[in-house]
């Protein structure tokens, strides 16, 4: 089983060789999710479930397309990578990341979600097209219909 995964990871998913695309998507997490724990995660399920369904090899490839993650959307990603990794939740996210490499993150209620904002900042129209999945650190999240 760890001999699939590995091969998951290096040819499906592009793995991280060199830590830099790993250290991304774990700002990402960081950026998005606040730092926090079990929103972070559902932020996590989120990437996961979008390089599923959109057949697409990378997670990086999720969360660096054009206005799909406004964190990272441009962004210089050397000074978010460097600032995240002063976050004292650093570890937990990176964490997470090889969790969903290894197909073994927490559930959370947010595990089959594509989408996710925060209502505070945001209301999307698209949202009105989706089923409300769960509020989680202060983030709704959803998936289509």
């Amino acid at each position: 089983m760890k001999i699939i995964t590995i091969l998951f990871c290096l040819l499906v998913l592009g793995c991280f060789a060199h830590g830099s695309n790993a250290d991304l998507v774990a700002t990402c997490l960081i950026r998005e999710a606040g730092g926090k724990g079990e929103c972070m995660a559902s932020v996590m399920h989120v990437i996961s479930n979008r390089a599923k369904v959109n057949s697409v090899d990378s997670y990086v490839k999720v969360i660096t397309k054009p206005w799909q993650f406004e964190s990272i959307h441009n962004q210089n990603h050397a000074a978010i990578i460097a600032k995240a990794k002063r976050h004292p939740r650093w570890n937990e996210a990176q964490s997470l990341v090889n969790q969903a490499l290894s197909n073994e993150l927490p559930w959370t209620a947010a595990k089959s979600a594509t989408h996710f904002f925060n209502p505070k900042l945001v209301m999307p129209k698209w949202a009105a097209k989706m089923k409300f999945i769960a509020r989680i650190g202060g983030h709704d999240f959803y998936r289509g219909k």
